[in-house]
């Protein structure tokens, strides 16, 4: 829907018959994603894979540095920053 083309959709969990995306999005090819979590297995390599930002939960600032060390790795093996 952010390529900006409507018409149908096929996909594995859901089939449309018409896409409509308005207002258009702001931010351009598509908007920003953030996502936020705890998990260091799942959240963080969703983050690395396909956000542009995200919210790390923690409670001490070790604990921040160590996801954010996790995070680097993730960005690492998929050739991100």
């Amino acid at each position: 829907m952010w390529s900006g083309e409507n018409g149908p959709f096929e996909g594995v969990h859901y089939r449309l018959a018409e896409t409509l995306c308005s207002p258009a999005p702001v931010s351009s090819p598509r908007p920003k994603i953030l996502i936020g979590g705890l998990g260091e297995k799942k959240t963080l390599r969703l983050v690395a894979q396909y956000a542009d930002a995200c919210n790390v939960f923690a409670t001490t600032p070790d604990e921040v540095a160590h996801k954010l060390e996790v995070l680097a790795g993730h960005c690492a093996d998929l050739g991100r920053d």
